[in-house]
């Protein structure tokens, strides 16, 4: 970057921060589709009213590649926050602007052999399958990490590639990485996808999340959290001998994830179905950089 350009970022987000900086609030939800209790989790949800709301994939487990198998599985759920295509049953329910941003699991992948009817039915920014957006100061970075993805999901892939890029142009105070299979879990039979071990720890991410395994947990790696939420209603895993990192899990309750992002903090809760908190977890802003509002773009320079 040159002079010119880091003053005329600096110029900018010292200019954002003066205006005050949104607190940003988004619900993550993972393996929840088409079981007794993904009704109970919604509610609590939808009750929660987030800014926007992300999923960790295995957002269907039917493989029909209709509109009604995603209607039945997502929207009648979270049509509010879904910009629809007209098939569907809650079009008319649906938002003109999409806040659902999801992400593939191994059963969504199953549908149909193909990401097709995936990217069919929702709204989503870059090819549908991985791609970024920014809601506030919160970078997202939506990866596909099933091995049936065709740009690749291992170091020097193609979409490992535009990930490095994307995120090394990042000016975003946060930077949250979301994807299914886990590389950080405690259950060794269902994970971990070391595959996955892109070195997020050393790219300027602040919290890693995915799904795949049927329960919460959250676990450290390389200085940040690793959060595994995959407990939006299919039936619980179990866990045997916990993974030497592991901080936190909870293999009995339906829930989902609230992440709140503010100018000095990002935190993640655990909230049970009934909307009990089940565990709280803080990452601070590096004092110096969040008090000249630098963000990501510094904290990744002081992590290399």
């Amino acid at each position: 970057m040159t002079s010119n350009k880091a003053i005329a970022l600096l110029g900018a987000m010292l200019a954002a921060q003066a205006a005050g900086a949104a607190t940003v609030r988004f619900a993550v939800i993972g393996d929840y589709g088409q079981s007794s209790n993904t009704a109970t989790v919604s509610a609590r949800v939808m009750a929660s009213n987030p800014d926007f709301i992300c999923t960790v994939g295995d957002n269907t487990y039917d493989t029909s590649a209709t509109t009604a198998n995603w209607d039945s599985a997502v929207g009648q759920y979270y049509a509010p926050y879904i910009k629809l295509p007209s098939s569907s049953a809650y079009a008319a329910q649906g938002s003109a602007t999409n806040r659902f941003y999801s992400t593939m699991g191994n059963h969504d992948w199953d549908v149909g052999g193909s990401a097709a009817s995936y990217t069919g039915y929702f709204s989503l920014p870059g090819n549908e399958r991985y791609y970024t957006v920014t809601q506030g100061d919160v970078q997202l970075f939506m990866l596909s990490s099933d091995p049936r993805e065709t740009d690749g999901v291992t170091v020097g892939s193609t979409q490992y590639n535009w990930f490095a890029s994307q995120i090394a142009q990042s000016t975003a105070r946060w930077q949250v990485v979301m994807f299914h299979h886990p590389f950080q879990t405690s259950n060794s039979s269902h994970g971990p996808a070391t595959y996955m071990n892109w070195g997020f720890e050393n790219m300027g991410v602040d919290m890693v999340m995915s799904g795949h395994n049927h329960f919460m947990e959250r676990l450290s790696f390389g200085g940040i959290p690793w959060i595994v939420q995959g407990a939006g209603g299919r039936s619980h895993y179990s866990i045997g001998t916990p993974a030497a990192n592991s901080q936190f899990r909870n293999t009995s309750d339906y829930g989902f994830s609230m992440v709140t992002a503010t100018e000095s903090t990002l935190t993640h809760q655990f909230v049970r179905a009934d909307g009990t908190v089940l565990e709280t977890y803080t990452v601070p802003a590096p004092g110096a950089f969040a008090l000249l509002g630098m963000g990501g773009l510094l904290r990744r320079r002081a992590r290399a």
